[in-house]
């Protein structure tokens, strides 16, 4: 085995440290590539809550119409708890009419 000499121990370093410096270089530069991680992003569960909070906006939507329009004298007297069917009932006489 050949003896290696101070000055071929310094290269070798050397380039160990290059290469380190190297890799760690690029590791940075991929954490700092915002299109890239943007890429890389799922979106799955933002869309997802997205839907739920549309859902629950358009449920209460209907509640909130069938409960006004579900009291007595088709809603002119505010609803009540038969008030869902009643406004219903009133809902489709009410737009039974309207297209014709």
């Amino acid at each position: 085995m050949t003896r290696q000499t101070h000055p071929d121990l310094l290269r070798l370093e050397a380039a160990q440290k290059r290469q380190e410096l190297a890799d760690t270089l690029d590791q940075l530069m991929a954490r700092t590539d915002l299109r890239a991680r943007a890429a890389q992003m799922d979106y799955r569960p933002v869309i997802l809550v997205a839907a739920a909070v549309g859902a629950a906006a358009v449920a209460a939507g209907v509640l909130l119409t069938l409960a006004r329009h579900g009291g007595r004298n088709g809603g002119r007297n505010g609803g009540g708890s038969r008030g869902v069917n009643r406004g219903v009932n009133s809902l489709r006489a009410r737009c039974e009419g309207w297209w014709r």
